[in-house]
Formats: C-alpha cells, structure tokens, sequence
C-alpha cells in the first residue's frame, strides 16, 4: 500500500510539473526582448500598466499613488488608492549577472526619485511576473496574498 502511495504522489507531481502548475522559476534567460512591452498590474479595480521602452525607459500609468510612492504606503492590497491614481516616467535595467532582476528608478519627485528591485519570475513559456511587496513587508516568505500585487507581462499579438 505505501509503494502505491508513493507512486501516486510522484505521479502527481510530474503532472503538475508537466501541465505548468507547479511553482513558478526565476527567469534567468530573461532577455531585453522579454521586457520590452506592456505590464499589467493584477489586481481588482485596476488599469494599471507600466510600458517598458527599448530605449531603457518606462512609463507607469494609472499608478496608485500609494503603491511604492509615498512614505507611508498601502498595507494591504485593499488599501490601494485607485482614485489617486498617478503616471510615472523613470529607466529600467535588467541585472548584468542575474538577468532576472528588473531595476526600475522614477524620474519623478512624487515618487522621490525612488529606485526598486524586483525579481522576475517565469510561470511558464512567455508568462512573466514580478511581485510588488505592499508597505509592511518585512518577510517576503511570509507575506500574505492581500500583501502583495503581480505585474504580469501582456502578450505581444
């Protein structure tokens, strides 16, 4: 019976692993050719996008003013302003030896000029993600689904 068990649990994981429901992976092959495109933030209510520029340039639009941008932030995904909504110009770089890493820095001294590193994760074949950790965050490990918002890259047509 346990040789059953076991069986049926490695089954179950090589499904996983083969249909893409399995965790997702760092994109280490990330390209510049990757980036480059629209970004959707995921959340309720939400339009808002940022367009990374092959030029190392991006535009956020319809940015909530207390995502990333103000002293005190929002705590919880619910608390996001989307009626204090804001565009942001700034530059973007990929990491030299850690493709994966995307550094954004703001050209705007709403944002007072601030600078962010994210991870980029990949959750399957051209589906790129990175995660925004609300105000608060202090253990990315442990931080709750309502703590967090995704950035998912739009397909090209």
């Amino acid at each position: 019976m346990k040789d059953w068990v076991s069986v049926a649990a490695a089954t179950a994981g090589l499904v996983m692993v083969l249909t893409g429901c399995g965790p997702q992976s760092e994109a280490h092959d990330l390209t510049r050719k990757d980036i480059v495109g629209v970004w959707s933030l995921q959340a309720d209510r939400s339009d808002a996008t940022i367009s990374m520029n092959e030029d190392g340039t991006f535009v956020a639009r319809s940015w909530p003013e207390n995502l990333l941008c103000q002293e005190t932030g929002a705590l919880k995904v619910d608390d996001l302003e989307w009626e204090n909504l804001s565009t942001i110009h700034g530059t973007w770089q990929s990491g030299e030896d850690f493709p994966y890493l995307l550094f954004l820095t703001s050209d705007e001294e709403s944002c007072g000029n601030a600078s962010w590193i994210f991870k980029v994760w990949e959750f399957g074949e051209n589906d790129f993600r990175f995660q925004v950790f609300l105000d608060g965050v202090r253990d990315p490990e442990a931080a709750g689904d309502d703590q967090s918002v995704w950035i998912s890259k739009v397909p090209a047509d």
